[in-house]
């Protein structure tokens, strides 16, 4: 279980992670951020979420363009089924992140009790790829969930967007959202939104927040929902902390720049995952 496709960032090694054996090589590295930790395997992180204390705790897992599909899903369904009733116990807690389209349809024949959604930072690829129909496969009852950088949600295609995905009951996840501001933005709720109470006109009442900032995030929506939703409230003052210019408020909110990252995804998932075949109208 490791983020980068290479070692040197994160750890005490460097080099390609396919190009290394677990055994007598990465079981022996440990992160560079204190305290030192061995790189966690598969196994290890379903043990973890078995234990009785997280039956409530769901498994996000990144699937890094990289990986040959097949492959990766028969090894990862062998380790999940390995649990007495999986299918109830763990698999409606497990949500695969697919950057790459061609990862669907495999994960639907191999590990099919798993959970969709794609990770991206294009909505024009989410909308054509992992939305609508594709090579005359229906993939929208397959991919539950839109997985966005926040920079991708923040502009008025984006807000356009959400509102597609609510219309579709799709649910939408946004990433990674570190600073205060951002964090309020993306906790703003429709709800709230058309009782009058927040003045903004992006209305995100997104489904899952993903921070590296866990213990900040978690007290500042302790102090956004200190009331009840029906009545003005901490999380009004909070929610207006941010003004109606905020979508202007950072360089890289603006269209050049979230082009240019959904242009790049693009290219990064291409070098490493393969073309992307043209979607069908």
């Amino acid at each position: 279980m490791f983020h980068d496709p290479e070692l040197d960032r994160l750890t005490d090694g460097s080099g390609s992670i396919p190009s290394k054996p677990y055994v007598g090589d990465i079981e022996h590295l440990r992160t560079l951020q204190q305290p030192a930790q061995p790189i966690p395997k598969f196994d290890e992180a379903l043990e973890l979420l078995m234990k009785p204390e997280n039956n409530h705790v769901k498994f996000n897992i990144d699937i890094k363009p990289n990986n040959p599909p097949e492959r990766l899903f028969s090894i990862m369904h062998k380790s999940i089924s390995k649990y007495t009733d999986y299918k109830n116990r763990l698999a409606p807690r497990l949500i695969l992140g697919l950057w790459h389209p061609k990862f669907i349809e495999p994960a639907k024949n191999i590990i099919p009790y798993a959970h969709l959604a794609h990770i991206g930072m294009s909505t024009s690829l989410a909308r054509s790829h992992f939305f609508l129909r594709h090579l005359l496969i229906e993939f929208k009852d397959h991919v539950k969930v839109l997985s966005m950088s926040f920079s991708s949600l923040i502009s008025s295609d984006g807000q356009a967007f959400l509102k597609q995905c609510k219309e579709s009951h799709k649910g939408v996840m946004v990433w990674t959202v570190n600073n205060r501001s951002e964090m309020v933005e993306a906790s703003k709720v429709s709800e709230r939104l058309n009782m009058g109470f927040v003045n903004s006109a992006n209305q995100w009442g997104v489904d899952g927040i993903i921070t590296d900032e866990t213990k900040y995030f978690v007290q500042l929506r302790k102090d956004m929902e200190s009331r009840p939703l029906t009545i003005s409230s901490d999380f009004d003052a909070i929610s207006n902390e941010n003004g109606l210019l905020f979508p202007w408020s950072s360089l890289k909110y603006y269209k050049p720049l979230t082009d240019l990252a959904a242009y790049l995804e693009i290219k990064f998932i291409t070098l490493h995952g393969g073309q992307i075949e043209r979607a069908s109208t």
